[in-house]
């Protein structure tokens, strides 16, 4: 099992797009076996946005990016953003 967060910066006047677009996306994503968790958040700036996903597999990492509604999501969000993507992947600490 692991996270990634998917960071955004929207620009301002394309939020209520990315907004809509992104929502339906989280929804379509949550009904994939082996993602776990699927949350959509808001930053302290109103433009700033993350995704935090917890996968339970690579491979279903590998399958999620393989989807339809991702590629048409990608699709939809990349113009609408200031920055591309940031991303970041964390693995659990096991306890000893």
């Amino acid at each position: 099992m692991f996270v990634r967060l998917a960071m955004f910066e929207v620009r301002p006047e394309a939020v209520e797009d990315f907004i809509g677009a992104t929502l339906g996306h989280v929804a379509s994503s949550r009904s994939e076996k082996g993602i776990s968790r699927f949350e959509f958040y808001r930053g302290e700036e109103p433009n700033h946005y993350l995704l935090f996903i917890q996968f339970e597999s690579e491979e279903a990492r590998s399958l999620h990016f393989e989807t339809e509604h991702i590629k048409q999501w990608r699709s939809r969000i990349l113009p609408l953003l200031a920055k591309p993507i940031g991303l970041s992947t964390y693995f659990p600490i096991e306890q000893p």
